[in-house]
């Protein structure tokens, strides 16, 4: 997980739905080459990815699939959120692009 703050987050993220996509699409820029198998049978892909796709009902949807390693032992801490637990895929600093409107 890249160091940040809440001034990183661009004005115009106003509502969670915003956030969570901003969030995936910068966690997939960052992290383009990494990826998981998750489990023994299925293929590798993508550790963040966020596709477009237009629903048979003509609306649109951001399709949003992140795998975030956590920290087990601190997912039942009884001093922390669970959100807590998260833990790091990469270093990598996002774009510019993501930190601005």
């Amino acid at each position: 997980m890249t160091a940040f703050t809440s001034s990183n987050l661009p004005s115009s993220i106003n509502t969670f739905e915003r956030l969570v996509s901003w969030a995936a699409m910068t966690l997939q820029n960052i992290n383009i080459t990494k990826t998981i198998r998750v489990n023994d049978t299925s293929p590798v892909q993508p550790q963040a990815q966020v596709q477009y796709a237009i629903f048979p009902n003509g609306v649109a949807h951001f399709a949003i699939t992140v795998y975030v390693p956590v920290d087990d032992a601190a997912v039942n801490s009884s001093t922390a959120k669970v959100w807590m637990a998260a833990q790091e895929i990469s270093t990598a600093t996002p774009h510019a692009n993501f930190l601005s409107n």
